[in-house]
C-alpha cells in the first residue's frame, strides 16, 4: 500500500512540475517609433521565415507582440516602398525589445 502512495505521489509531482515547464514563455515583442507614422507599416520578419507586418498608429508607434524567439529584421515601409532596416534584433524572453527609427524617416518626412 505505501509502495502505492509513493507513486501516486511520485506522478502527481511530475504532472504538477510539467504543467508549470510548459506555462512558460518563450515569445517576446518588437516595439517602437518610426517618427510621423501616417500611412507606415513595420514589417518584422525572423531567419526561420516568420514574418508579421503591424500598422504603425498616429503617434508614429508600433508594437508587433507574442513574436517566437529568433533574430529578426525590422523594416519600415510605407506605400510598399522599404524606407529603412534594422538587422540582426534578438528578442528577450517576456520583454519588449525597442526598434525605434529616427524621427525623419521616409518619404513622410
Amino acid at each position: 500500500m505505501k509502495r502505492l502512495i509513493r507513486r501516486s505521489a511520485l506522478a502527481l509531482a511530475l504532472t504538477m512540475a510539467a504543467g508549470g515547464v510548459q506555462a512558460q514563455s518563450t515569445t517576446g515583442s518588437i516595439v517602437g517609433s518610426v517618427g510621423e507614422g501616417a500611412g507606415k507599416t513595420v514589417l518584422v520578419e525572423n531567419n526561420s521565415g516568420f514574418s508579421r507586418e503591424v500598422p504603425v498608429d498616429e503617434r508614429g508607434r508600433y508594437a508587433a507582440g507574442n513574436l517566437p524567439l529568433g533574430t529578426y529584421r525590422v523594416t519600415v515601409k510605407q506605400d510598399g516602398a522599404t524606407l529603412e532596416t534594422r538587422e540582426n534584433i534578438s528578442l528577450t524572453v517576456g520583454a519588449n525589445t525597442d526598434v525605434s527609427f529616427a524621427a525623419g524617416t521616409g518619404a513622410g518626412a
